[in-house]
């Protein structure tokens, strides 16, 4: 990322990256001044920010509904965390003065392991930023903010066991109240239960409708759970479709399986979001159904782990 800031001093740019590594996270990047006047500089600093928000509506939302005060006083404690604070001096002169010219400071900052991943949605936000202060003798400072990336470290060689096929089914019947119809059972066989973003989850999916009510349609989908705390340890959350995968439908008194449905992984944080926040994200694979002559949908849901670094099978 760069950032071209212009004063009547001098013109600078500053670029920072942000990779993720196995075993921290590093943070590297250069200053550059283009001096335009001299001037004494008594240092230069780069400050890196990092905090979590819940959306300013669902805070609302929440807090009026509230009835206690002590509640409410949860309610402000839990909408927001900070994750990331930390000051870096990459430069400190003893009452040097910086003449016309070009000047680079690189520098290199390990930032901690377990943080968040950089995440934006309708029930909150993750961000973070590095803020550059340049400090002038008998000047006022110049600052610069930056936001920057941050990948959420979760790595699935911590779960082995995740890495095994299982098979689970369920069974739904339609009707209501005293009127029943006969099961609708459901058979999902998984290779893994546990992915990195890029990758494609493979399924075979058995779908055998016993009922006289033939089914229009069904999905394959993943879902991303969001879940935001609330006053007394309650929790609350919302559900966004990362990828979907159609299914076509079956008739009345009949089965049909479906082999290697295949459902690609977009780019989303990593499970828990790669440590502690006051937003929290899950995934679950979802294989839904919609009966002839309805729009609700049945079916069941399944948990399964995103991570940002793949398993690495040991020969």
């Amino acid at each position: 990322m760069y950032f071209l800031y212009h004063s009547s001093l001098y013109l600078y740019t500053f670029n920072v990256t942000v990779s993720c590594l196995y075993l921290a996270y590093s943070s590297a990047g250069s200053i550059k001044f283009v001096v335009v006047n001299s001037f004494k500089c008594d240092g230069v600093y780069v400050t890196f920010y990092g905090s979590s928000k819940i959306a300013k509506y669902l805070f609302l939302k929440l807090y009026h509904s509230t009835g206690s005060h002590h509640a409410r006083n949860t309610h402000v404690n839990k909408r927001y965390e900070c994750h990331l604070n930390h000051k870096v001096c990459i430069y400190k002169p003893q009452n040097k003065t910086l003449h016309p010219g070009v000047i680079e400071f690189p520098f290199c900052y390990r930032i901690k392991k377990y943080i968040p991943h950089s995440f934006k949605s309708k029930s909150g936000r993750t961000s973070y930023s590095a803020t550059v202060q340049v400090k002038k003798h008998l000047l006022p400072d110049d600052k610069t903010k930056v936001p920057f990336t941050v990948i959420g470290f979760k790595d699935l060689n911590d779960y082995p066991w995740m890495m095994k096929s299982v098979k689970f089914s369920n069974v739904h019947r339609f009707g209501i109240l005293l009127w029943k119809t006969l099961p609708v059972k459901v058979e999902v066989f998984l290779h893994k239960q546990a992915y990195v973003p890029g990758e494609v989850i493979i399924s075979d999916i058995r779908i055998c409708n016993t009922s006289p009510v033939s089914i229009s349609h069904a999905v394959f989908k993943l879902v991303r759970y969001e879940y935001y705390y609330v006053a007394a340890g309650h929790r609350k959350h919302r559900r966004r479709t990362v990828n979907k995968t159609p299914l076509p439908g079956i008739p009345a008194r009949a089965e049909r399986g479906y082999r290697d449905v295949n459902l690609l992984i977009r780019p989303t944080p990593p499970t828990h979001m790669g440590g502690g926040s006051c937003i929290d994200v899950q995934y679950k694979v979802a294989v839904l159904f919609v009966p002839e002559g309805s729009y609700l949908k049945f079916g069941f849901v399944y948990n399964v782990v995103i991570g940002s670094i793949s398993f690495q099978r040991h020969v």
